[in-house]
């Protein structure tokens, strides 16, 4: 198989696939609103554009953000936290191989590492009932993944958010966000979190 692409090979009853990690692309992301509204971030610059109901644009607006140096010490941290992320996987991936055979996944890294982590995670924008915009950003897995950019409908940044270690953030309500916390036994607790008025 050639760098960054993906490869399977079945040899026998061994099914192999080699699964490049995908690296740190800055890609865009949308979401639709409950009024109508669609909300696209730009993952190149960090800059948002609101549509309205309507279909009438607002100018979009840039969010300031810190941008993060990518060192060779984050590529191994990076590829050691994707491992993980597909051990994780591995069990529901084993129920859908035929019965008799064996699956390998080699995770392998991408054929290029850019500079800097890209402002936006991938597909990780939510729109909130009240009309914010909620914004996973693109840091490293040292730091923790968990950093959301809270954005009002004027595309002003209003709140910056850290969750802890092993606390995911799902879906937003009316005055709330619901997370998900893994445990050592890696069983799943759902949890409403009132936000501060």
């Amino acid at each position: 198989a050639s760098a960054g692409k993906q490869d399977t090979k079945v040899v026998g009853t061994n099914i192999k696939v080699i699964a490049p990690f995908p690296g740190f692309v800055p890609a865009d992301a949308w979401t639709v609103f409950p009024d109508g509204r669609v909300a696209i971030v730009r993952g190149a610059n960090y800059r948002v554009e609101f549509i309205g109901a309507d279909g009438k644009k607002a100018a979009p607006v840039t969010i300031p953000y810190e941008h993060f140096k990518l060192t060779e010490a984050d590529r191994k941290i990076e590829m050691d936290a994707a491992q993980r992320d597909l051990n994780d996987a591995k069990a529901a991936i084993k129920k859908m191989v035929p019965p008799g055979y064996t699956i390998e996944i080699e995770r392998t890294p991408p054929a290029e590492w850019p500079a800097e982590y890209p402002p936006i995670a991938l597909l990780s924008v939510l729109a909130a009932p009240d009309g914010r915009l909620w914004v996973k950003r693109g840091i490293p897995e040292r730091i923790g993944r968990e950093q959301w950019d809270v954005i009002d409908r004027n595309g002003t940044l209003v709140a910056r958010w850290q969750l802890p270690p092993k606390i995911q953030l799902v879906a937003v309500g009316m005055g709330a966000v619901y997370t998900v916390r893994k445990d050592e036994d890696d069983l799943r607790y759902l949890q409403r979190v009132e936000l501060p008025k």
